[in-house]
């Protein structure tokens, strides 16, 4: 196999593994992939999606990157 066709292939598993967006206490963003348990102080938002999908979410509803707690502090 050549190398090209090794990462061609590495980029198309990449793109259909299924990650959750999970988010945590501090309304902060990430995503976790569907086979592993989603660790405790992060809660997934919706079902598994493929990774650009979960990014391009992010990207739309974290518009605020201050963690919950210094935006109440700054009201």
């Amino acid at each position: 196999m050549l190398e090209s066709d090794k990462k061609s292939n590495s980029v198309q598993e990449e793109f259909q593994e299924m990650y959750y967006v999970v988010k945590n206490l501090e309304e902060q963003y990430s995503i976790w992939p569907s086979y592993k348990q989603i660790p405790q102080g992060w809660e997934a938002v919706g079902e598994p999606k493929i990774k650009p999908d979960c990014l391009s979410y992010i990207d739309e509803v974290w518009t605020d990157m201050r963690p919950l707690s210094l935006r109440k502090q700054m009201q």
